[in-house]
C-alpha cells in the first residue's frame, strides 16, 4: 500500500468533518512495514471470532465489530493530539475482547485467562511506539458495552430457555 493512500484514509483528529468516512477506513489499514500488526489482528480476530460467531451469530458478530471500530474512532478524536492520524483494526480486536469478557460473565464462565490476555496487550503502548492506546481503550469499551447490554442478556434468555 502506498503510504499516502494510508494517510488519505487514516483517522485524523481534527480532520473527520471533512473526512468522515475516516472513522471506518482507518480500521481497514495497515502499515505495509509491519506483518507483525496485521497478523496480529488476522490471528485475533479467527480465535475470538470463532469463539463468539457461533454464539452470537453472523449479523451480531457484523454489530460487534461496528460498534467496536466506531468506538475505537471515537476514543482516538477525543484523547488524540492533532496532527496524528491512526490506522489499523485493534480497536475492533479489543473490542471483541471487551465482548468475550460481557459473554463470559453472563454465561458464569471463568474471566481469568481473558483478563490476562487483556492485560499483556494493555501493556503493548508501554513497550511499542505507535501503537494506539486510545483507539484499543475505546474498542475495548465499545465491545464491552455491547457484550453486556446486547449479547449477554440475549445469551442468558437463551441459557434459561
Amino acid at each position: 500500500m502506498r503510504p499516502a493512500l494510508a494517510y488519505d484514509w487514516a483517522l485524523k483528529p481534527g480532520y473527520v468533518a471533512q473526512e468522515p468516512l475516516t472513522v471506518v477506513t482507518n480500521a481497514f489499514l495497515h502499515d505495509p512495514d509491519s506483518f507483525a500488526h496485521i497478523g496480529t489482528n488476522l490471528v485475533s480476530l479467527w480465535i475470538f471470532g470463532r469463539m463468539l460467531e457461533p454464539l452470537i451469530g453472523a449479523g451480531r458478530m457484523a454489530g460487534l465489530l461496528t460498534v467496536s471500530i466506531l468506538s475505537a474512532s471515537t476514543s482516538v478524536l477525543l484523547l488524540e493530539a492533532p496532527g496524528t492520524y491512526t490506522i489499523g483494526f485493534s480497536g475492533a480486536i479489543f473490542g471483541l475482547i471487551g465482548a468475550v469478557l460481557a459473554v463470559q460473565r453472563s454465561l458464569r464462565m471463568p474471566v481469568g485467562g481473558t483478563l490476562v490476555l487483556l492485560g499483556v496487550n494493555a501493556l503493548m503502548p508501554l513497550l511499542v511506539s505507535n501503537i494506539s492506546w486510545q483507539g484499543h481503550l475505546g474498542g475495548f469499551i465499545g465491545g464491552l458495552l455491547w457484550g453486556l447490554l446486547v449479547l449477554g442478556p440475549r445469551l442468558k434468555r437463551e441459557r434459561i430457555a
